[in-house]
């Protein structure tokens, strides 16, 4: 499957970005996705990119979307994780 400029490939329902070669074999792109600051990181890149063309908007949109539940889920797991601590605190003293 060819990519068009300004356009995603598809891979199991969800869009990959266009990555350049090395030595014949597509590069990964690798982000840090590790916080909620991260996602906003990239989510705002993502902004930037549809608004000076260099992916469409749509495209933009389903993989916004997509950091947003991930921002969630690392949100929910933080939280879960602070909750279990101040419980496990309250039980040692």
């Amino acid at each position: 499957m060819q990519v068009q400029q300004n356009e995603f490939q598809v891979e199991n329902g969800v869009p990959v970005p266009p990555s350049p070669s090395v030595g014949g074999r597509r590069k990964a792109y690798r982000a840090r996705l590790s916080s909620v600051s991260d996602c906003a990181h990239q989510t705002a890149r993502l902004f930037r990119d549809a608004r000076s063309g260099t992916i469409k908007v749509e495209d933009a949109s389903r993989l916004a979307n997509i950091l947003s539940i991930l921002s969630r889920m690392i949100e929910g797991s933080t939280l879960e994780a602070r909750i279990e601590a101040l419980e496990k605190g309250r039980v040692l003293q």
